[in-house]
């Protein structure tokens, strides 16, 4: 069994590659306007600490979907929050609302899956209030910044992270886009991240192991429940502190041709796109974004009749790891829209990253289909 989806696993052969490009000539962005920071929390928290004597005076607006492991960075500043409806949209109503609150210090908007159009929103919040600072978490949007030098013209503040679309144990930067730079203390001493890399290279050679079918049922079944442990360790060690990415990590994204791999996934995007505009498994699943392509993250789409998780499980069964985006805790419901809990119990995230070919993807479309004949 191939399988498809799920993190992303070190291999020490990438070591031994030719560099590409240092990061900030890959993204196209100066140095001194680049920060490489530990992972994305990582990177807000710089921002927010750098930033804290102006938000602290009034509050930020936040989108009322996110990841919820996110806010926790906020704790101690206050927060409202606008809807976004179910083309994961903005809504501009509320927007010009809150925009009259002369307390409204921050606005910090989403690009969710690296698909999001947000110009039309950061014009429009700053022909309105250009004393408010717009801070862009673009997360999912790492790729989507090496194809495009000047998505986001006119934000403050871009985060993104890199960890989330290679094989590295960490990773987040931060771009400014104003007069501002972001700078941090290097720390000899962080015997976490040691730890933290050990934990995500073991896993990575269990997981490969396993993939590869070098052992009995058995066996591979003990090596999974021990890499899934490591990578949850792995991912338990980040925090929001402000550290700087792992010397690992900026190696292996030097080495890592960068617009290849963003164009490798853009291609996989568009062949699952135009799969499912001519019917494929339209009895089941349906993609979010109709026209906007990107190399995304994933591929986003809704799950109807409440099969979500039913449809996840079959998969898993399978070999696909399909995300959710994004689990809400019974104490966050308050805080979301109707929109934004239909969508927290229906989105589901197809793998179509640089490890796959389009006979991969082909054959993830076939078990949704089987899927539905199983109904």
């Amino acid at each position: 069994m191939k399988y498809i989806g799920g993190s992303f696993e070190f291999t020490p052969e990438i070591l031994a590659s030719n560099i590409i490009g240092e990061v900030n000539e890959q993204i196209g962005v100066s140095e001194e306007k680049l920060c490489l920071t530990k992972s994305g929390r990582s990177g807000i928290s710089l921002v927010l600490k750098s930033c804290h004597k102006n938000l602290s005076e009034g509050w930020i607006l936040m989108p009322d979907y996110q990841c919820w492991d996110v806010l926790t960075v906020f704790d101690d500043i206050k927060k409202k929050y606008i809807s976004v409806n179910d083309k994961l949209e903005l809504e501009m109503s509320e927007l010009k609302e809150f925009l009259l609150d002369k307390y409204l210090r921050g606005v910090f908007l989403i690009d969710y899956f690296g698909l999001s159009d947000l110009q039309p929103y950061i014009e429009f919040i700053k022909s309105r209030r250009p004393d408010v600072l717009i801070i862009v978490d673009a997360v999912q949007a790492f790729l989507s910044l090496v194809l495009s030098v000047n998505r986001y013209s006119g934000a403050d503040v871009i985060i993104s992270s890199p960890r989330k679309f290679l094989p590295i144990p960490d990773g987040g930067l931060v771009i400014s886009r104003n007069e501002h730079s972001f700078f941090i203390k290097k720390n000899n001493k962080n015997h976490n991240l040691n730890k933290q890399i050990s934990y995500y290279i073991t896993a990575g050679v269990l997981r490969n192991s396993k993939i590869k079918n070098l052992f009995d049922e058995e066996t591979s079944n003990v090596l999974e429940s021990l890499y899934l442990d490591l990578f949850e360790n792995h991912r338990k060690l980040f925090d929001n502190k402000v550290e700087p990415i792992s010397p690992l990590s900026l190696e292996i994204i030097k080495r890592s041709d960068l617009r290849a791999i963003a164009k490798k996934r853009l291609k996989s995007f568009k062949w699952v796109s135009d799969s499912l505009k001519h019917g494929n498994c339209s009895k089941i699943i349906s993609p979010i974004y109709t026209e906007k392509l990107g190399p995304g993250l994933v591929f986003p789409v809704r799950v109807h009749s409440h099969q979500r998780d039913s449809l996840r499980n079959y998969l898993k069964s399978k070999g696909y790891f399909c995300p959710v985006h994004w689990p809400i805790q019974e104490k966050q419901l308050p805080l979301l829209g109707e929109s934004s809990k239909r969508l927290s119990k229906e989105i589901l995230g197809l793998p179509i990253d640089q490890r796959y070919d389009l006979k991969d993807l082909s054959k993830l479309l076939d078990e949704i289909n089987m899927y539905k004949k199983g109904r």
